[in-house]
């Protein structure tokens, strides 16, 4: 279920002991947010983590590391033609990135895997490049937003 903005700043309020804490927290929601709403979304990521930046970046990092992986797993798969495999491993990076607030990429993956399973291989290595287009730059956003909270 998404957050509404108002929501999130009442529980940062709630969570957080000082004034200083809560309004870093609330300023990094919505510094930049009308641009990286297509992106990823801020809020919903940051309650995952119990608005805790460090969990964030744990997780972000595992993400990074096993996203790289199931690309490359993507790539393979693609090359061999294998429906299956595509749909099963873009299933996976659609979770990763679904859990980590990810709008576009994740809307990417869902289409590569919609794909793989109906097996409509020719149109697979156009979606895989749509895939690898919106995952760098929700990487990207992703690691820019952590740096900001962590700041």
């Amino acid at each position: 279920k998404p957050f509404r903005s108002e929501n999130l700043v009442e529980a940062i309020n709630d969570f957080f002991d000082t004034q200083d804490k809560k309004q870093k927290v609330v300023q990094i929601i919505t510094d930049n947010n009308i641009i990286d709403k297509e992106v990823i979304d801020k809020e919903a990521v940051l309650a995952r983590s119990g608005n805790d930046w460090e969990s964030l970046k744990m997780i972000a990092d595992i993400y990074f590391k096993h996203s790289e992986e199931l690309l490359l797993k993507l790539e393979k798969a693609i090359t061999a033609r294998d429906g299956s495999t595509i749909g099963l491993v873009a299933h996976t990076m659609k979770g990763s990135l679904g859990t980590l607030g990810s709008i576009k990429a994740f809307e990417s993956a869902l289409k590569l895997e919609k794909a793989g399973k109906n097996n409509e291989l020719n149109e697979v290595a156009a979606l895989f490049d749509n895939l690898l287009t919106d995952t760098k730059y929700f990487n990207d956003t992703l690691t820019t937003f952590i740096k900001e909270g962590q700041g």
